[in-house]
């Protein structure tokens, strides 16, 4: 029996993981809180009944890896640049005060090297990428103004993380050994992007198009975990973080064809090793520990939510975002990260802080994850009482256009739009809705939807959307005068913008093909999803993903139209009004 203690192991988290995920989803809770506490629960601290920690923390290390790449290939070059003011400036900020505040405090308190406080303060001003996210997928924010900013900072502090990974092993070190580390780490890791970059655009490519043409799924998925884990070896190899080489392996995929496959093929894994990650970080979970200094944790957890909410607060009103999102935005991304709980163990294993020191720093960071959850709730009805009484008007300081590039404009956002801008939000393409009815605004807004009020006819609120600066265009209100005036004034703005158009008819097709639309699509049952699938074809979004797309709504039975159905009273009494 002994030779089976690994499987048994594997089981026991495999089992746990399940449980975890069924009793937080039932609950409405980040499961990554469950997996915290069950692995507090499981590890040497608690029941014990992990009989080899060491292995599973071996398991775990891919969830970090999986984690880099799918944020790797989540990052074309294209939406960098178009993120590039909030990601380098925004979430830039962040970090570097953060750093600097953190880090001032624990040199004059724990009279530590300067060095080594400001690579603490460097790990404690990181956030949880994979509890935000989380929060923003359940509260379907991905793709509107919340979403965006802090999944730019949140990118930022993950592009971060990978030089902040290769310092730490060689903190060790002596002052003068540890320049000449610096310097050699730093050109292997600038010879090792050179040369998977080389490599990628040569081979990646061929590569995969002799994948595609073998027709089977489980090929696939083969060719996207060697991509991953060969990436992370040659890395590693090189004396570099693994992490590194699996981002550059996603960024290098992000630029395919196939990415949309690829990430398909790699998200279960991701998702489950990320869950086992979870689940070794609460092995290192002491509540003995927390007892005993519990008054020194709370202090420490609730400064550090303090410092890093007043400085995210403070730059989003730099940045001219309303005070609503800004506290909704401060508190959301106020926890630490996962990530600090790999530095924080590096340091410790490196003998760089103490073992207590570090089992402090450790507990800091999960009690600030733990009450995140709690915190996204807190700040989102903040942002619901500020905002209570504001009307989201379509103005440049209000929807940050001026900040967005390469988006789809939406005029209308009846049922039509709001399918139209799930179908959006599904293949990560940023875009901003306008509709003439305040209180349809209101709802869809609390709904997550990146939606303002007014008229894209008038100039200033072309000004609001960007229109210079998007991809295309969707028209879809159903008012024949007002779209037929609509098509005329945006094809004469943006005569080679695409622009598909919802219509009644196919006699009214004609005379809106004739006023400049690329694209219409009279109103048959399923008006909503031709619409968007013209529009994704216009994107160049492979025949595959959009499939995919339309057939998950197929599979809610249409729940999507379903919930727009709470939107037709307001539209039916805005048509009468009209």
């Amino acid at each position: 029996m002994h030779n089976l203690y690994h499987i048994n192991d594997v089981l026991i988290l495999l089992g746990v993981a399940i449980f975890i995920v069924v009793l937080m989803y039932r609950l409405k809770i980040s499961p990554v809180l469950g997996y915290l506490i069950a692995g507090a629960a499981m590890g040497s601290h608690g029941l014990n009944i992990i009989e080899n920690q060491e292995f599973a923390l071996k398991i775990a290390d891919f969830g970090v890896i999986f984690l880099l790449f799918v944020i790797g290939i989540e990052l074309t070059i294209g939406r960098l640049i178009s993120m590039r003011t909030h990601v380098f400036g925004l979430g830039g900020l962040q970090m570097l005060i953060s750093t600097i505040l953190i880090a001032i405090l624990v040199f004059y308190y724990f009279h530590l090297d300067k060095l080594i406080s400001t690579i603490i303060g460097a790990a404690l001003s990181l956030s949880s990428t994979a509890i935000v996210l989380q929060v923003l997928s359940e509260e379907k924010n991905h793709s509107n103004r919340i979403g965006r900013i802090s999944l730019s900072v949140l990118l930022m502090q993950d592009l971060a993380v990978v030089p902040l990974l290769a310092l730490v092993p060689i903190l060790s070190l002596d002052n003068k050994a540890v320049l000449s580390a610096i310097l050699t780490t730093t050109f292997k890791g600038i010879a090792m992007i050179g040369i998977i970059i080389i490599a990628g655009k040569l081979i990646l490519r061929p590569f995969f198009s002799l994948i595609v043409s073998a027709k089977k799924d489980e090929v696939y998925v083969t060719a996207a975990l060697f991509i991953v884990l060969g990436a992370a070896w040659i890395t590693a190899y090189m004396g570099l973080s693994p992490a590194m080489g699996a981002f550059l392996a996603g960024l290098l995929i992000a630029e395919t064809e196939y990415r949309h496959k690829i990430e398909e093929s790699i998200m279960p894994f991701q998702g489950l090793f990320l869950a086992l990650f979870f689940v070794t970080v609460g092995m290192s979970i002491d509540f003995n520990f927390i007892v005993k200094n519990r008054y020194f944790i709370a202090i420490s957890s609730l400064l550090l939510i303090t410092i890093k909410s007043i400085v995210i607060f403070a730059i989003c009103k730099v940045f001219r975002l309303n005070t609503g999102s800004s506290v909704r935005i401060s508190l959301l991304l106020s926890q630490g990260g996962e990530f600090a709980f790999i530095l924080f163990s590096m340091l410790t294993h490196a003998q760089v802080i103490t073992y207590s020191f570090g089992q402090h720093l450790l507990m800091i960071v999960a009690c600030t994850m733990a009450v995140t959850p709690i915190l996204a709730i807190i700040g989102k009805n903040l942002e619901n009482i500020i905002n209570r009484d504001q009307v989201f008007e379509c103005k440049s300081e209000n929807t940050d256009a001026d900040r967005i590039h390469n988006h789809v404009i939406i005029a209308g956002f009846g049922r039509v739009g709001r399918l139209v801008a799930f179908m959006l939000q599904e293949n990560g393409i940023d875009y901003i809705a306008i509709d003439g009815n305040s209180s349809l605004v209101k709802k869809a807004r609390k709904q997550g939807f990146n939606v303002y009020h007014g008229d894209i006819s008038r100039k200033e609120d072309m000004d609001g959307v960007n229109l210079a600066r998007a991809v295309a265009t969707v028209i879809t209100i159903s008012d024949t005068l007002t779209t037929a005036r609509l098509t005329k004034i945006l094809h004469r703005k943006m005569p080679k913008m695409p622009m598909i158009v919802r219509v009644e008819d196919y006699r009214h097709s004609k005379a809106i093909l004739k006023l400049g639309a690329t694209a219409t699509v009279p109103m048959t049952v399923e008006a909503g999803i031709e619409v968007g699938n013209a529009l994704l074809r216009t994107l160049e979004i492979s025949d595959e993903h959009m499939q995919d797309t339309i057939n998950k709504i197929k599979r809610n039975q249409y729940s999507i139209i379903s919930e727009i159905e709470l939107f037709k009273d307001i539209e039916e009494n805005n048509n009468k009004n009209n």
